[in-house]
């Protein structure tokens, strides 16, 4: 039979909070010399209505209709990340074969890609701006310098 010692145990108690610090939207970045470069985060655009005005297109490259979907940018040019898509702005009307080609890249060259990519966007922005379809808040994208070295056709 086990007996009980005479000694008392020890009370915890917890260390004291720290205090909250505000959270700042900054990444820091370190150069070789100890210098600190803070850079903004980028404010993505996101715009539903956008979004519909394209999936009622056709597709900008083969007319189809009915089956077009809003192929956002795969490009960090327009700020698309590792899982987050590029602004809603940044966008194509393509069909929906169109669109996985573009997306998974086996079938296509990196410049056959972007070269088609960007011929839809431009063509689905302009279309949309003289049907008067872009949303006022959205920001029009410059579509007349091709951040890319496209393909000749």
């Amino acid at each position: 039979m086990l007996t009980r010692s005479t000694f008392k145990r020890p009370v915890y108690t917890p260390p004291p909070k720290a205090p909250l610090r505000p959270a700042t939207r900054r990444a820091q970045y370190r150069t070789s010399e100890t210098v600190v470069a803070a850079i903004p985060k980028h404010d993505y655009i996101r715009s539903p209505k956008l979004l519909a005005a394209v999936r009622s297109l056709p597709c900008m490259v083969t007319g189809m209709e009915g089956q077009t979907e809003a192929a956002h940018s795969n490009w960090a040019v327009h700020h698309k990340a590792k899982a987050i898509k590029a602004d809603d702005n940044r966008i194509a009307a393509l069909c929906k074969p169109l669109h996985e080609a573009l997306d998974q890249g086996s079938r296509l060259t990196e410049r056959q890609r972007q070269t088609l990519w960007w011929n839809a966007h431009t063509r689905t922005v302009r279309a949309l701006l003289a049907m008067g379809r872009w949303p006022a808040r959205v920001p029009v994208p410059d579509i007349e310098n091709c951040p890319f070295e496209l393909e000749s056709q």
